[in-house]
C-alpha cells in the first residue's frame, strides 16, 4: 500500500512549485499561476507513479483513490470554491464537499456517488479489497 499526501496546493501556505511547472502558466495573476503550477506539479507526480505501476505490471491490480481535505479558505486570493457556498471550517458545502475519485480496473463501475463518506473507512476498505485480515487492537 502506498499512501501519498501532497500538501500542494494549500493556499496560503504553498511552497513554490518547481520552475518547470511555473513556466506553463501566464494568466496575469502570479497567485493564480502559482496555484495552477502546484496543481500541475501534483498531476505530474501522480502521472509518474501510474507510469511506474504500468511498467511493473501492477497497474491493473491497483486501487487508486484521490481526495482532498476541505474547501478554500475564506479570505483566499482566488475564488476556488466555484458556485459552492461557504469556506474551510464552515459547515456549508464549500467547506465540507471535497473531490474524490476511486478507480480499480474491472472492479468499479464508472459513476457518481452522492452519499456521505468518511476517510476513516479508506484504510479498512483497502485491506478488505486486498483480502488482508485487519487485526483490531487497542493502543496501550
Amino acid at each position: 500500500m502506498l499512501y501519498l499526501a501532497y500538501n500542494a496546493p494549500h493556499l496560503p501556505n504553498d511552497n513554490p512549485a518547481p520552475e518547470q511547472y511555473q513556466k506553463q502558466f501566464n494568466t496575469g495573476s502570479q497567485t493564480a499561476d502559482n496555484y495552477y503550477a502546484s496543481v500541475y506539479s501534483v498531476d505530474q507526480g501522480v502521472k509518474r507513479i501510474l507510469e511506474q505501476l504500468k511498467k511493473n505490471g501492477q497497474y491493473d491490480n491497483t486501487i487508486i483513490l484521490f481526495t482532498s481535505d476541505n474547501g478554500a479558505v475564506i479570505d483566499g486570493p482566488l475564488p476556488l470554491n466555484g458556485a459552492q457556498k461557504g469556506y474551510k471550517s464552515q459547515t456549508y458545502p464549500g467547506g465540507t464537499h471535497t473531490p474524490m475519485f476511486m478507480w480499480w480496473k474491472g472492479k468499479l463501475q464508472p459513476g457518481n456517488y452522492d452519499k456521505l463518506i468518511s476517510a476513516m473507512d479508506f484504510y479498512p476498505t483497502a485491506l478488505d479489497a486486498a483480502d488482508i485480515r485487519h487485526i483490531h487492537s487497542k493502543r496501550p
